[in-house]
């Protein structure tokens, strides 16, 4: 148990770290330095690199000299030298022209030709919105080919705004718009400036029509004013006059009991004699669902069970025959439940709230927020050649959901590109089982090691599975998401010549059947660059900052808050005293490295994850530092997850590779929740 301390605010939402503003525009012909400089003067032509420069943080921006569409901004670093991030070359550029002279110098080298893996330009290929955040909407730009990272090309006309783009895998943006007014149309543009990874723009912009329905739009009640003046109609099956009523309207008024605001629609026995049975529902109005194709339920409930009391929620088509959505006959919530209700898109839909008491006593249901709306669903096509699961039937385990059940695809993975593909149904609301697929990496055992793609596709957009890459000999798994849904990608570190588990498991008995569909790719075999234990402190590879008076990294032999998780490799793991302050950050940091002649840089480290505290998302945070300032990579790992309990996180680093000089950091920062703890830092190349 944590001891007490004052709680701080803690937020509830945090989508990403950092994201690329739009909208913005190229960098021009010269920035200036801070005032006090009476100069500033750009060179004529891109300077070479390493090339002397008396301006200090002066940013020039240039035509790729080898004819790269678009423009690339050289640096005057602190070292008084031209640096640049050249990373497309589209064809050899020429050589340098000669010294003048008796006999001129050397010409320049060529450049490199750039590889497009796709012919021509990008085009998009789908648009899926993903996230109903509370206060916008996150769509999913898909291309046919990698593209570069978010720039200018967006454009927004209509209502509200574009507030933020990311890069969320190699083909695809997120845009998250915020402020549009429900019920109305926006255009989202995708323009020209839009690139693939070796500068061929958009032949011509996309146009998106972003549509945003008002929030539960098909029924939307909170209770707080007459139950039959809104369409809701209460039953009596008892005959004992104990019925559903509004809160505030029961004997003496009850609270809501609920995670909801205001009143409630609440039942129960608490203020009634036990010898009056309690048989009475609680119906909505019909909803006409024909233009539907999918739609979600929500609601706010509370159920407490003394003796006695049954709550069922049921759905009907016709109003005479009804079937169970949730059946409860313990305990239950507050909380939020969320059940698809999709199988009645394209007719009618009936709801009802079914309370049976017969003799019972300190039981009482609240019902709070309860909506309905149509969504976009994420289609989920099972890949080519892909493992299918063996089939089940509704609420009958098939067997394969562990370890020594789990199916066996009969891939072995050796090569960059190979691919292990499966595809089945999480089961359904009987929580049937978790499944399990065998593959195996070639490679040789203790040397090789393996950067990975986990690409996946979950129908169920609203709840959450767990999803995970595993080894039946190690407990702690090499990726973990448990809030895995719609679609997403994870990466990941694997040692060679072994063999691994895709598992997928729904993340509650209430758990409605999905299709899926998920891919094991290898990216790039990797070897050794950088590796950290914390068996010496300060750390031999990595340099600890100390800018926050009340935060520090230390060295410990087991997990302090909370207490009791011993490292994963050797005597030693390093912690980040987030519990002890509200705010602040901290930096691990690599010395500078040369990635010439890499095309692959990978890192990997243990993170050490619990339950307390869910909201506050204490996270590490990956990023690098050419020359230009520290930019983040990849998603910030949090804290927080359901089960305490170490998970290796990786990112894919490959931006960083060919150049000459870089830093890499891990930036600790805390909001106030329990302590962070990592261990076995590995930073890879290939």
């Amino acid at each position: 148990m944590l001891p007490d301390r004052k709680p701080a605010i803690r937020p509830v939402w945090i989508l990403c770290a950092v994201v690329a503003a739009l909208g913005a525009l190229l960098p021009p012909a010269c920035v200036p330095e801070p005032t006090g400089q009476t100069s500033v003067v750009c060179p004529n032509e891109f300077p070479a690199f390493g090339s002397a420069c008396v301006t200090p943080g002066l940013v020039c921006s240039y035509s790729h000299p080898a004819g790269c569409p678009g423009h690339f901004p050289a640096t005057c670093g602190d070292d008084g030298t031209w640096s640049f991030e050249d990373d497309c070359v589209p064809s050899g550029g020429s050589g340098g022209t000669g010294g003048s002279g008796a006999t001129g110098g050397t010409g320049g080298a060529g450049g490199v030709p750039c590889t497009d893996p796709v012919a021509g330009p990008p085009t998009v290929t789908s648009v899926v919105a993903v996230e109903y955040p509370p206060d916008g909407h996150v769509y999913e730009l898909t291309f046919s080919e990698p593209v570069a990272p978010p720039g200018p090309g967006l454009s927004w006309v209509g209502t509200g705004s574009i507030a933020s783009v990311k890069l969320t895998g190699p083909t695809s943006y997120a845009v998250e718009f915020t402020g549009m007014t429900p019920g109305t149309h926006s255009t989202l543009t995708v323009g020209t400036g839009v690139e693939d990874t070796c500068g061929t723009a958009l032949a011509a912009p996309v146009d998106v029509d972003i549509a945003l329905l008002p929030r539960c739009h098909l029924l939307g009640e909170y209770f707080e004013g007459d139950l039959a003046a809104a369409g809701f109609s209460v039953s009596d099956a008892a005959g004992t006059g104990n019925l559903w009523r509004r809160s505030d309207l029961l004997a003496g008024g009850v609270p809501n009991h609920t995670d909801g605001a205001g009143l409630c629609a609440s039942v129960g026995d608490h203020l009634a004699p036990a010898t009056l049975a309690w048989g009475t529902a609680l119906a909505a109005p019909a909803l006409d669902l024909g233009a539907e194709s999918h739609v979600v339920l929500r609601y706010e409930t509370a159920f407490a069970r003394g003796t006695g009391a049954t709550a069922r929620l049921e759905a009907s088509a016709d109003g005479t025959s009804w079937s169970p959505l949730r059946t409860h006959t313990v305990d239950h919530g507050p909380v939020q439940e969320t059940v698809d209700v999709s199988s009645y898109a394209g007719g009618e839909l009936r709801l009802r709230f079914r309370y049976d008491d017969p003799t019972g006593s300190g039981n009482y249901w609240d019902v709070d927020e309860l909506c309905v709306e149509s969504f976009t669903a994420e289609p989920c096509p099972c890949p080519a050649g892909a493992h299918t699961e063996a089939a089940d039937s509704a609420g009958v385990s098939d067997g394969n959901g562990t370890f020594n059940t789990g199916e066996d695809t009969t891939k072995t993975l050796s090569a960059a590109n190979d691919r292990v593909s499966v595809c089945g149904e999480l089961e359904d609301a009987t929580e049937s089982g978790a499944d399990y697929f065998r593959f195996a990496l070639g490679g040789v055992a203790g040397t090789d090691k393996y950067l990975v793609k986990l690409s996946y596709c979950l129908e169920n957009s609203f709840q959450d599975a767990t999803l995970a890459l595993r080894m039946k000999t190690k407990p702690l798994p090499f990726a973990l998401l448990d809030t895995a849904h719609g679609k997403g990608e994870l990466t990941a570190v694997l040692d060679g010549d072994a063999q691994y588990y895709v598992t997928l498991e729904p993340g509650s008995a209430a758990y409605d059947g999905a299709k899926y569909a998920v891919s094991v790719t290898v990216q790039k075999k990797l070897g050794p660059i950088l590796a950290e234990g914390f068996e010496s402190w300060p750390p031999l590879h990595l340099a600890v900052s100390d800018d926050d008076l009340c935060l520090d990294w230390t060295q410990s032999y087991e997990t302090v808050q909370p207490p009791g998780g011993l490292p994963t490799e050797g005597f030693y793991l390093a912690m980040f005293n987030s519990y002890d302050c509200s705010s602040g950050s901290e930096s691990l940091t690599t010395p500078t490295l040369s990635m010439t002649g890499k095309s692959s840089v990978s890192i990997a480290f243990d993170l050490y994850h619990d339950p307390a505290y869910p909201t506050s998302l204490d996270s590490i945070q990956v990023q690098y530092d050419s020359g230009s300032g520290w930019t983040d990579v990849g998603p910030a790992f949090t804290r927080p997850a359901a089960v305490a309990g170490w998970t290796t996180e990786a990112v894919d680093l490959s931006v960083v590779a060919g150049k000459p000089a870089v830093k890499i950091r891990l930036l600790a920062t805390s909001e106030y929740g329990t302590d962070l703890h990592i261990d076995n830092v590995l930073l890879l190349g290939g």
